[in-house]
């Protein structure tokens, strides 16, 4: 990935945005997390773990703009390319739960597109699309846009399993009154919001899905 390994590195300062108050965040995640939880630096995901100017993990939350984008991101996250007519377990679900996180504020961010990753000299591709030997260099692209831009909140960008906007927040950044958590940690199978887009998604992309009982 340019500039991000073995070359000097652009400074990632940009213009910020905001995630306006009151527009939902939209969580699916493990269940050993509450709703609002920070996960502190643990798992490998495309822009996190983060690191500070001290090489201290920064705590993050994953999140989506809609329940789509939070169940492609998570449930059906590993689903390959040509899945039409193949089964899925939904035993997944078991270990999964569905909060909604109310912004109480406008959250300042940096929104990880194609024009700015051409400014800094990144592939597009590379960032956003790349499978995850790659994470190394996505996550020090986050590392670094967090250091250069400090008063930035949280980081956007359009997610690869869906297309609508994913949302990572900085933790050390923001406080317990700058969120209002309206549903927390509901268990997949008893929110027909949430089993709803699931069954939309699998019929969209052709997944045929069941549970261990249906094998009995």
């Amino acid at each position: 990935m340019a500039n991000l390994k073995g070359k000097k590195r652009p400074n990632t300062s940009v213009k910020t945005g905001v995630w306006k108050t009151n527009t939902p965040i939209e969580r699916i995640h493990n269940k050993a997390y509450s709703g609002a939880e920070f996960n502190p630096g643990k798992g490998n995901a495309r822009f996190s773990p983060c690191q500070n100017a001290k090489g201290k993990p920064v705590p993050t939350i994953y999140g989506g703009e809609n329940i789509p984008v939070a169940v492609m991101e998570t449930v059906y996250h590993d689903v390959p390319t040509g899945c039409d007519n193949q089964p899925f377990d939904l035993g997944k679900l078991d270990k999964l739960v569905y909060s909604r996180l109310i912004p109480n504020i406008n959250l300042i961010t940096v929104d990880i597109n194609p024009r700015v990753l051409r400014k800094w000299g990144n592939d597009p591709k590379e960032v956003l699309l790349s499978d995850a030997e790659n994470y190394p260099q996505t996550q020090e692209l986050a590392s670094q846009i967090y250091q250069d831009n400090p008063t930035v909140q949280a980081i956007t960008w359009a997610s690869k399993q869906h297309g609508d906007k994913a949302i990572m927040l900085f933790g050390d950044r923001l406080k317990n009154s700058d969120f209002t958590v309206s549903i927390q940690s509901q268990p997949l199978r008893s929110s027909n919001e949430v089993m709803k887009e699931i069954d939309a998604l699998a019929d969209e992309m052709g997944l045929i899905t069941y549970t261990s009982e249906d094998l009995i």
